[in-house]
């Protein structure tokens, strides 16, 4: 048994299909237990302080992990990698310990400062006070441990990665997120700290899953002097940086984010991470999958310089996400009370009025489906061609916007506008208390299309794809979409099943996803809908392939 896993875990895959479908399918076996954990943590504890607390004390680690992790990274590793390996193994052998060696000096030095400047971090960036407060230091200090954990696995999976092998990268958020599991259920007996060291053993998991492939490639990173590679390494520090600094815009939105939300009042923090949480799923099955199956080929198309198999595989891929995130938006937008009542439930310590207004968080993130997918991708795309600078600019609009837009929205909830009035009552949460985290929602979606909009843009100038041949597919797209959403609220406006209960909500949107599937699938089969065809014949492919036991 042991035997078998291991040579799993050293199987290599280059098909980008296959590789999309195997982390797809793990990426949604992690978003379960990810909903199990929210859906537990909602009924244990409840949108109230602890758990405010709790999500709020990953943001300044997670910051802390972005940045390090981005320096030395599989995004600047790859490009030089082919290189390397060209030369000998020796060569690439030298090459990883001396980026080793770096990211380790980086990851300690930064970790070392945050712990000694986080409790004026947090003072500042927050509004908690008191015992809530020394709380949030305490577990965010403990959670730089997690960081350490992670961000050394993070660097094995760029080698793994870079020998097209996919596996533990897949099953990673999955023994991560089962370590967390771990840690709600001790909650229950030894209280809050159980939920600090639940993470810190799911990181452990994460970084001890990296290791069988590491050891057979005998890739194992060691310290060194880098004594030789000095120039190898300001070049991958050199095309890193862009990113560096972009994900530090990235991550340094989402702590000032949460602090605004902070002021709100209790539990909005809770209510919009559990929002957030849900509609993450289909970014990660859909959007990172295909991102993180295409960028190795793509990286090695470019600096083999078949221009022409980059432009192709590129807009394969793009055209396959618009085929699946168009529709999933869509339904998860009409779907959106059955579904956060099913993943997070009304009982316990989470009340209707949490459940509503999560809801309607949930709905107004929803179009971050499409456009968060589509922009992955396209940023992946300029890393893989050595455009680092263009990610850098778009990370930066992105930062201006979010922050601006954030304060902007909340400013005109607070003063009971009419964008308050259309948007409480279009959601039936207008007197629900709170009820201004949406605006940071609305927020975060205007800023994502501009964004959406921008990468089109750049994409098509800099990369030359040509944006018409997507017209034809992605009009087809659209209006057997029209027909899904119409199929699916007809659905749940007569099938005579109410939402009343989990299972009825459960049902309910599972029979109405379905009638509206139909009518898509059937509509692009008329169309012959090149992609429809590609991805459905994928699909029966690999059914084929199933062996029962």
């Amino acid at each position: 048994m042991r035997k078998k896993i291991i040579e799993l875990l050293n199987r290599k895959h280059d098909n980008p299909n296959i590789i999309a479908y195997l982390i797809g399918s793990t990426a949604l076996v992690s978003a379960v237990l990810g909903l199990i954990r929210n859906r537990l943590l909602a009924h244990f504890i409840g949108a109230g302080e602890t758990l405010d607390i709790y999500f709020a004390a990953f943001k300044i680690p997670d910051f802390i992990f972005l940045f390090s992790t981005s320096f030395i990274s599989i995004f600047a590793i790859l490009p030089f990698f082919s290189d390397k390996e060209n030369e000998s193994k020796e060569s690439l052998k030298k090459f990883m310990d001396s980026c080793f060696t770096v990211f380790i000096i980086i990851l300690i030095l930064i970790s070392t400062i945050t712990f000694t400047i986080l409790p004026y971090l947090t003072e500042k960036l927050f509004s908690f006070e008191g015992e809530a407060l020394k709380t949030l230091i305490s577990f965010s200090r403990l959670f730089l441990l997690q960081v350490i954990l992670l961000a050394v696995s993070t660097f094995l999976l760029s080698i793994v990665q870079s020998k097209h092998k996919f596996l533990s990268y897949a099953l990673s958020p999955i023994v991560y997120n089962a370590g967390i599991l771990m840690g709600v259920f001790g909650y229950l007996f030894f209280g809050p700290y159980a939920l600090v060291f639940g993470v810190i053993f799911g990181a452990f998991l994460h970084f001890a899953l990296q290791i069988p492939p590491i050891v057979k490639e005998k890739l194992i990173p060691k310290l060194s002097t880098g004594e030789g590679s000095g120039r190898d390494i300001l070049n991958v520090i050199k095309h890193s940086f862009p990113r560096s600094l972009s994900i530090s815009f990235e991550a340094l939105s989402a702590v000032i984010i949460l602090g605004i939300m902070s002021s709100i009042g209790v539990g909005s923090i809770t209510v919009f991470s559990l929002a957030d949480g849900v509609s993450k799923v289909p970014l990660i099955v859909i959007g990172i999958s295909y991102s993180v199956a295409s960028f190795p080929l793509l990286s090695k198309h470019f600096s083999s310089e078949r221009y022409d198999e980059f432009i192709k595989l590129l807009t394969l891929v793009l055209k396959n996400v618009f085929l699946l995130a168009i529709p999933t938006a869509v339904v998860f937008f009409l779907l959106r009370f059955q579904i956060i009542k099913v993943i997070i439930g009304s009982t316990g310590s989470f009340g209707l009025e949490n459940l509503k207004l999560t809801s309607a968080a949930f709905g107004i993130l929803v179009p971050a489906i499409v456009t968060q997918s589509i922009t992955t991708i396209i940023i992946r795309a300029f890393f893989a061609a050595k455009k680092t600078l263009v990610p850098f600019l778009i990370s930066l609009t992105k930062f201006i916007f979010v922050i601006t837009s954030s304060v902007l929205f909340l400013n005109l909830f607070k003063s009971n506008s009419d964008i308050k009035f259309f948007i409480t009552n279009f959601f039936d949460v207008p007197s629900i208390q709170n009820n201004e985290i949406l605006s940071i929602s609305l927020a975060i979606t205007f800023t994502d299309l501009v964004i959406f909009f921008l990468s089109l843009f750049l994409i098509h100038h800099i990369l030359h794809i040509k944006l018409k041949t997507y017209f034809k597919s992605l009009l087809e797209n659209i209006l057997a979409t029209i027909l899904f959403g119409v199929g699916v609220y007809i659905s749940l406006l007569y099938l005579p099943i109410s939402s009343s209960t989990i299972l009825s909500a459960l049902a309910h949107g599972l029979l109405s996803g379905i009638c509206g599937l139909v009518l898509w699938g059937a509509t692009l089969h008329l169309f012959k809908n090149k992609e429809y065809f590609s991805f459905r014949n994928s699909i029966i492919s690999k059914i084929k392939k199933i062996k029962i036991i």
